[in-house]
């Protein structure tokens, strides 16, 4: 979902997910990440806003990318072209990336498995 924050009109995603999905242990999972993530800034990390159960949900609220795209999108849609990926991008998203990582790393955040699936680029690359 996305939706406006109300006095400064601040776009946000919301990401929705019901409890009965959810065992236990993902559930304190998710609690632990975002009070590990909600005090952390970095350019290349999106950041937590707020984590609330409502009912039979947990809502996690975002920082919006306003219609990111995934990585794993851009490299299959440029498989099959003559030229590929210009080596200035894959550059950029790398360095973004071990930015990123080192930067976790740094504030003692284990970060699990990464793949493209889970990095988002802006429309201008970032």
């Amino acid at each position: 979902y996305v939706a406006r924050i109300k006095g400064t009109n601040s776009q946000v995603a919301i990401k929705q997910l019901e409890i009965s999905h959810l065992d236990s242990k993902t559930l304190t999972r998710l609690a632990d990440e975002f009070n590990d993530m909600r005090f952390l800034h970095h350019p290349n990390i999106i950041n937590y806003i707020d984590l609330f159960q409502h009912e039979n949900h947990v809502w996690v609220v975002l920082e919006d990318l306003s219609d990111p795209l995934f990585l794993k999108k851009v490299i299959v849609a440029n498989l099959n072209r003559d030229a590929g990926l210009k080596e200035s991008f894959i550059t950029t998203v790398l360095r973004n990336v071990a930015q990123a990582i080192h930067y976790l790393h740094r504030h003692h955040i284990s970060h699990g498995y990464i793949n493209a699936e889970q990095v988002l680029l802006s429309y201008v690359g970032h």
